[in-house]
């Protein structure tokens, strides 16, 4: 900014071409390579807290038989 305030028009776009377009590209490729590899981390916590539901609700169904025919069975035997 300094440059084109001081009417230097060509040396800003020099430098603009040479310096910060560079700077500018790599720091964009880093944010999409960044924001792919959180998202494939996301889904991946994702899947494994699904999957830890999907394991909590069996072992919750199976105490809650298990609790039943227990009581069941000593309801029986008084």
């Amino acid at each position: 900014m300094d440059l084109i305030e001081q009417q230097k028009r060509d040396d800003a776009m020099t430098l603009c071409k040479d310096s910060l377009l560079p700077a500018y590209l790599d720091y964009k490729t880093t944010a999409e390579k960044l924001l792919k590899l959180n998202a494939e981390q996301g889904q991946a916590r994702g899947e494994t807290i699904l999957r830890i539901c999907t394991v909590t609700q069996y072992v919750v169904a199976g105490v809650g038989i298990l609790l039943f025919v227990v009581g069941f069975v000593i309801g029986l035997f008084k």
